[in-house]
């Protein structure tokens, strides 16, 4: 059976192209699996390696509460699709993958049809998925954050139906704030979630499948001055890069 999103908050930790070595992506988990097992009750934790590492955390990881993600996968299930990886290749080992990060949508020219595809093959291998939206700066500026915002949220749920709905994340998270050491304030998260929630319902008013369960998170570099995951909800959860400061979460 398909593992299904947790009502707990959720705190998403996604190491990017880090660490180069093994030894160093082991040091990395075993150094924060203290923090990341001590609060099961309240906060979900998953960790995103990168794809070489993924085998050698499962076993770190195995008989945790820590959840495995990867980082991307392909829409098709094998084929000649050269460096791409599919969901059934991670289906049984990982829990989580992430499509539509921010940094694939600029630097790879990922598009919201490609983020579509992906997330439906990613749902229908059984995976949890966390399909990431959000708007670069001049949309931001301009004023145009919730034309496009809702624009990526309609399109990755295409081809999507209700069943899904229970394991997929929403994550909002502004390219503008993306290495760039400016964070979203609360009033920006909130009419990110506001956005979710009122293009989902759209979705429902269109006589198109019911996405009542598809929850929401903000995607943020987690620093000791971010919220405490007990004083998160499901829809207010805490998504970021910094894996090293994952114990200050919990401090």
């Amino acid at each position: 059976m398909p593992a299904r999103v947790s009502p707990k908050a959720l705190l998403a930790a996604n190491w990017k192209m880090n660490p180069v070595n093994a030894g160093d992506a082991l040091d990395l988990i075993k150094g924060v699996m203290p923090a990341a097992t001590s609060n099961p009750d309240i906060v979900e934790v998953a960790v995103f390696p990168p794809y070489p590492w993924l085998l050698g955390i499962a076993e770190v990881l195995e008989g945790t509460t820590v959840k495995l993600g990867a980082q991307d996968c392909f829409w098709e299930m094998s084929g000649a699709y050269t460096g791409e990886v599919s969901p059934a290749m991670l289906t049984g080992w990982c829990q989580w993958v992430i499509i539509g990060h921010s940094e694939r949508r600029a630097y790879l020219g990922e598009t919201d049809d490609m983020v579509a595809r992906k997330t439906a093959a990613a749902l229908a291998n059984d995976l949890s998925v966390i399909m990431c939206v959000g708007e670069l700066d001049e949309h931001y500026v301009a004023g145009q954050s919730g034309e496009v915002v809702a624009a990526q949220v309609k399109a990755g749920l295409a081809n999507c139906s209700a069943d899904d709905s229970a394991r997929l994340v929403i994550a909002y998270e502004p390219i503008w704030a993306i290495g760039t050491g400016l964070t979203p304030t609360a009033g920006d998260v909130a009419e990110g979630r506001d956005l979710h929630v009122d293009e989902t319902r759209r979705q429902q008013d269109l006589a198109q499948p019911v996405f009542g369960d598809v929850a929401f998170v903000a995607r943020g570099p987690a620093r000791p001055r971010d919220p405490h995951p007990a004083h998160l909800g499901r829809n207010d959860a805490a998504a970021g890069g910094r894996t090293r400061s994952l114990t200050s979460f919990f401090s």
